[in-house]
């Protein structure tokens, strides 16, 4: 809530506008478990701030996530090796550990079964820790691939559906496709 009331002071008083804070805002907003606090923030930008290297960079990102490109995302964050480009979310505590859990929490409510190594592309952790992260779960391993616990979002679950149709219905619908 107070970040919200600091861009709105931005946006009121566009002369104490601190780019670095707004990066700070966005970043966090993205780690946030609600998919809107990043929206709302973004809607009290003007689009001169938005052009801004590191805050469009947070657009990408957020683009990523939202698509579940997990992959793409770390490899945008942090880019090649080579680069000495600083990262948009350079100095933010805790950012890392706060994605992976958004996205360990996608995981879960997606698959019932799943490859450690994909778990360890999408989380961006080598297989040893995300070994480790499967037993601080309570996940079992069997021959590298990760059996998550059933949830009401991943478990499969067949539906019936009947449909009753009269047969005066079905003659109206003849009767027409016939005068065709």
């Amino acid at each position: 809530m107070a970040n919200l009331a600091l861009l709105k002071m931005y946006q009121f008083n566009p002369t104490m506008l601190d780019l670095d804070v707004i990066r700070r805002i966005l970043a966090k907003a993205l780690v946030s478990s609600s998919q809107g606090d990043f929206n709302l923030c973004l809607y009290l930008l003007s689009d001169d701030i938005c052009s801004d290297s590191s805050i469009s960079k947070l657009l990408v990102l957020r683009d990523y996530l939202e698509r579940a490109q997990f992959d793409s995302f770390w490899k945008e964050m942090y880019g090649d090796d080579e680069e000495e480009e600083e990262s948009a979310v350079d100095g933010i505590a805790g950012f890392d550990n706060g994605l992976r859990k958004l996205i360990l929490a996608e995981i879960t409510s997606t698959y019932q079964t799943i490859e450690a190594r994909l778990i360890g592309t999408m989380v961006n952790l080598d297989e040893e820790a995300v070994l480790r992260l499967a037993k601080e779960h309570g996940w079992s391993v069997t021959e590298g691939v990760v059996a998550l616990p059933l949830k009401a979002e991943n478990e499969a679950k067949t539906t019936v559906i009947s449909e009753s149709v009269k047969f005066e219905q079905l003659t109206k619908i003849l009767s027409a496709a016939n005068d065709i």
